[in-house]
């Protein structure tokens, strides 16, 4: 029974070992800004499976990763973290109701995760813009191999982004990705197709959908391009 319990342990911060092969991709600046403004309020989960036996955290790894940013750039320690008369600071940690086994702890690493996405009519496809796209995939390949592929996912998901990896590497591989040329106003821009691709990612998701008109909309008023009167009208709005 004692087995199956959690325990919460204040540990050293260094002491927290993460998971070495985990593919989530993080924006350390915005988990700090919420640890500096709420404090520490969910604290990671050990796995001894983990990391081929010598455990890891199965989730909370950009959590961990932001405190030691923190605490490398001298910053005061945050509520819930200690810190001991020598400064060393103490995070707190769960162990307990291990997983049988390291293949299983990888899937629930991915499947918690996942959870913190998906609902409505967001499904895991749309969750894999959090990960790595070729260590994602390549995991997912490991974890069905043994049968233990993520609840989160389906089988014909699995296979739509392995495939659409393997797609992007023989792109890749066949001929050099040619920049896109892009021109707002009297800007010109000539990302290549991965950074262009990205930023396309990022606007979609500030505006709301991808609307090529909002789109553009937003572009031209970060860079400060006026409307004429006739896009204005077309728009239902009047000048002034």
């Amino acid at each position: 029974m004692s087995e199956e319990i959690l325990k919460l342990r204040y540990i050293p911060l260094h002491n927290a070992r993460r998971w070495e092969q985990n593919p989530k991709l993080h924006d350390m600046a915005a988990i700090m800004r919420v640890i500096r403004r709420y404090g520490f309020q969910d604290p990671p989960k050990f796995d001894p499976n983990l990391n081929d036996g010598r455990g890891g955290l199965a989730h909370g790894n950009g959590r961990t990763e932001a405190l030691e940013m923190m605490q490398a750039a001298g910053e005061t320690p945050p509520k819930g973290i200690g810190v001991d008369e020598t400064g060393i600071w103490y995070t707190p940690v769960l162990f307990g109701n291990d997983f049988p086994s390291q293949v299983v702890a990888k899937a629930y690493a991915i499947d918690h995760n996942n959870l913190t996405v998906i609902g409505g009519d967001l499904s895991a496809l749309f969750a894999t813009r959090m990960w790595d796209p070729h260590a994602y995939a390549l995991l997912l390949e490991e974890l069905e191999g043994v049968g233990q592929r993520p609840l989160t996912l389906t089988a014909d998901e699995t296979t739509i982004l392995q495939q659409q990896v393997l797609d992007q590497q023989t792109l890749e591989g066949s001929r050099p990705l040619k920049p896109y040329d892009c021109t707002i106003g009297a800007y010109r821009f000539t990302p290549t197709a991965p950074e262009f691709e990205a930023w396309l990612d990022t606007v979609c998701l500030e505006v709301g959908s991808e609307d090529s008109d909002a789109i553009t909309a937003l572009i031209r008023q970060r860079l400060n391009i006026p409307f004429t009167d006739e896009e204005l009208h077309d728009n239902g709005e009047s000048p002034d």
